[in-house]
């Protein structure tokens, strides 16, 4: 059998890794929605986050939720629709939420891949520097 395109990929990594470029790249050429995972945030999450203050799992729990409604839309959407999202997504439990793991019909993971970008230490330091990065617990 060959290979079957998933329906959403959500390109993750640490800041200054490229995944709002890779994204927005990728969702151009499978000509789909792109989303930026930051766009979403709750104002208090932004204004906290604005202060140089880390996030705490309290604090994502209402982003990766309206993160998950997100993608499912694009799921429920159907006739072969993809996304893209580019989201940090480092801790494996932020990735079971947007995905609905275990959630029975919730659970949209069989239409998610996701791509973990990677790159040398220096050169994510050299891009983090003046960028808008989310601070981390």
């Amino acid at each position: 059998s060959g290979f079957v395109m998933p329906q959403i990929i959500v390109v993750m990594g640490v800041c200054g890794c490229g995944k709002t470029t890779v994204g927005r790249a990728l969702a151009a050429e499978l000509r789909c929605v792109f989303g930026d995972a930051d766009d979403w945030h709750p104002a208090a999450n932004v204004e906290k986050m604005s202060r140089g203050a880390p996030l705490s799992d309290e604090d994502r729990a209402p982003w990766l939720q309206a993160l998950h409604a997100l993608l499912a839309g694009w799921v429920a959407a159907g006739g072969g629709g993809q996304g893209v999202l580019a989201c940090s997504a480092l801790r494996r439990s932020y990735r079971d939420i947007l995905v609905g793991r275990g959630k029975g019909e919730d659970d949209i993971s069989s239409y998610c891949t996701f791509v973990f970008l990677q790159g040398p230490f220096e050169v994510l330091q050299v891009r983090v520097q003046g960028a808008k990065c989310t601070p981390t617990a």
